[in-house]
This record gives C-alpha cells, structure tokens and sequence, in this order.
C-alpha cells in the first residue's frame, strides 16, 4: 500500500492547487483556451478596466496575446501527441489528478455550506 500524507492548506492555497489540478488535465486534454486567457492576460495587466485610459489598445493587445498563445498550444499538442492518441485512456498520473481535483472540490463546496456547487474558482 502506497504511504498517505495529510497536508495542511489555506482557502487560497487550496484554490490554487485545485487550479494547478485543472490546468495539468486541461494541457493534457488540449483544452488551451483558460491557460491562453490567463497567460495572454499575465502579459498585459488587467484588459478589461474601462477606466484605463489604455483599455482598448491593452484589450487588443489581450486578444493578439490570447490568439497567438492558444494557436503555439494547439501545435505544441499535435507535435506531443499521435492522431491515435485521443483514443487511448488517460494515464495513472491524470486519473489521480482527476481524483485529487474532485476531491478538493466538494471539500470546498462542503466547507461553504454547498454555496459554491463545487465552483472553486475565483474565490480570492
């Protein structure tokens, strides 16, 4: 039987972990659009304040970003990965992942009285 660890984490904490979770399936499945969003975002400050007097130069910049990201994404999976791949099943280590992300998520769900509906994201 494999050694069990309890870890002691923070609200945020945890929200990030769960957030790393996510992303590590997302790759994995070639979902790149939310890692495009964040990282597109990441290189421009935050795109979406009206008030900027910069917003809509900062905003175009945000979509070029985001378009740019998610297309090297999308051929960085097609170099990984043979067409015959998405027929195989996911790997040990995903299905732990997948395991370990559902987990956290009722957990916060469960500490926020069911309030979430296992949403935990953007809870900062």
């Amino acid at each position: 039987m494999e050694q069990e660890y309890t870890i002691t984490l923070t609200k945020t904490q945890l929200i990030i972990v769960e957030k790393a979770l996510e992303e590590f399936l997302r790759l994995r499945m070639g979902q790149c659009t939310d890692f495009a969003l964040d990282m597109a975002e990441l290189g421009v400050g935050n795109p979406f304040d009206v008030k900027d007097p910069r917003h809509k130069e900062k905003f175009d910049d945000y979509l070029s970003r985001r378009d740019k990201i998610e297309l090297f994404m999308k051929e960085v999976f097609k170099v990984s990965f043979a067409p015959e791949a998405f027929l195989r099943s996911k790997t040990d280590e995903m299905l732990v992942a997948e395991d370990m992300w559902s987990e956290i998520r009722q957990t916060m769900d469960e500490a926020d009285g069911g309030k979430s509906c296992g949403l935990a994201q953007n809870q900062f």
